[in-house]
C-alpha cells in the first residue's frame, strides 16, 4: 500500500522535530527498496506549515537546544524545494484587513519588535475574560443564540491555555438564559487484586480531574450553545473532528 502511494501531506512542519521527518524519509526509503540519497521513498510528499509558529517543544531544552531541533537544521532540508505562499487566501483583501495583517508580519520581520511591545491603536484592549466576553458576546447576542443558529456564525475567541477556555466557556454560559443541564461522568477506579488493600478514590475528587485529553467530568450545556466534535463519527455526513454544531435539545435516555 506504501509503495502505491501517489502523494504525502505532512502539516504543522515546523513544531515538530526534524528526526521525525529523518527518521520517516529513512522509513520509506528502506520500504520502497530505493537509495538512500531518495526522498521519502521518492514518494511526492508536501510539507506544509507556519514557520513564524512556535519551534518543536524541546522537553527542558534551552534556546542552543531548540533550535537544533528545527527542520532547517535536518539532513534533508537542503534537498527540498522551498515554495512560499505570500498571499492569504482566507482573509478578505480590503485595506482594513491589509493594516491588520502589517501588525503580525512585523513581529516576525522587524527586529525593533522583539522583546515588549505596543499594541495598536486598532486593537481593542479588555482586562478580565468577562470584559472580553461582553464585547464579543452582548447579551443581546446571546439571548438571540437560544432561538437562532446563525446568531453567533463569524465570532470566535482563541485562548492560549485550556483553562482560559474553560474562564470563557463557564461565563458565557451562565449569562445564556436557557435550562442548563449538567452532565456528570461516571468515575471509578478499577483495582486489581495485587493491588493493595486501600480506600476508594472520593467521587468528588476523581470529578475535579480536568485533562486536555479527555473530556471534562462535568459537561454543562444549553439549548442554542455552539459545540465543536471532537471525533470523526460519520465522515461520510460531514461529522469530523473540528466540526461545529449547536445543541437544539437535550434529552434523558434512561
Amino acid at each position: 500500500m506504501i509503495r502505491k502511494t501517489s502523494l504525502i501531506i505532512w502539516d504543522e512542519v515546523p513544531m515538530q522535530h526534524k528526526s521525525c521527518f529523518e527518521a520517516v524519509n529513512w522509513t520509506l526509503n528502506d520500504l520502497c527498496h530505493v537509495s538512500d540519497s531518495s526522498l521519502f521513498g521518492k514518494i511526492p510528499t508536501v510539507l506544509g506549515g507556519d514557520f513564524a509558529q512556535i519551534l518543536p517543544v524541546v522537553s527542558r531544552g534551552s534556546r542552543e537546544a531548540t533550535v537544533p531541533a528545527w527542520i532547517q537544521h535536518s539532513s534533508i532540508w537542503n534537498s527540498l524545494q522551498v515554495l512560499r505562499l505570500k498571499t492569504s487566501m482566507s482573509i478578505e483583501a480590503n485595506d482594513s484587513n491589509q493594516i491588520l495583517i502589517g501588525f503580525p508580519k512585523s513581529l516576525v520581520n522587524d527586529l525593533n519588535m522583539y522583546g515588549k511591545i505596543s499594541l495598536p491603536e486598532y486593537i481593542r484592549k479588555v482586562e478580565t475574560v468577562d470584559l472580553l466576553g461582553d464585547q464579543l458576546y452582548p447579551q443581546a447576542l446571546l439571548d438571540e443564540a437560544v432561538r437562532s443558529h446563525s446568531s453567533l456564525i463569524g465570532r470566535a475567541i482563541l485562548a492560549i491555555k485550556n483553562d482560559t477556555v474553560t474562564d470563557f466557556n463557564n461565563s458565557l454560559l451562565d449569562k445564556m438564559r436557557a435550562t442548563e443541564h449538567r452532565l456528570e461522568a461516571v468515575n471509578k477506579v478499577e483495582l486489581s487484586e495485587e493491588a493493595p488493600a486501600s480506600e476508594p478514590y472520593a467521587v468528588e475528587y476523581l470529578q475535579s480531574i480536568n485533562l486536555a485529553s479527555i473530556p471534562p467530568s462535568s459537561l454543562r450545556l444549553k439549548v442554542g450553545v455552539p459545540l465543536i466534535l471532537m471525533r470523526n463519527l460519520s465522515p461520510k455526513n460531514g461529522m469530523c473532528n473540528g466540526t461545529r454544531l449547536r445543541v437544539l435539545g437535550i434529552n434523558q435516555n434512561c
